[in-house]
């Protein structure tokens, strides 16, 4: 449980921190990069192959929330469909 909080702390802090500019933001995607590879016991080598992954489900994600504003089944397909193409890749 405890790992669970902690995990939907830091998503909900990087949400808020990729959306500003600056020094915070990078400071808070800086520690979103280490405690999920510290959390997910990645390697070097499996953690340079998994964040360009990541990061690019992420921005899809995001892309997807922005353009589905105000369309739930549309978001929800959008997603769905951005999952089944990441699945394979994580």
């Amino acid at each position: 449980m405890r790992h669970f909080i902690l995990i939907l702390f830091f998503t909900i802090i990087s949400t808020t921190g990729f959306s500003q500019k600056g020094k915070f933001g990078a400071n808070i995607q800086t520690l979103k990069i280490a405690y999920m590879t510290r959390e997910l016991n990645l390697s070097t080598d499996e953690a340079q192959k998994f964040w360009p992954v990541y990061f690019s489900y992420f921005d899809e994600s995001k892309k997807a929330k922005l353009e589905t504003k105000e369309d739930v089944i549309a978001f929800e397909e959008k997603t769905l469909f951005i999952k089944k193409k990441y699945v394979s890749e994580f």
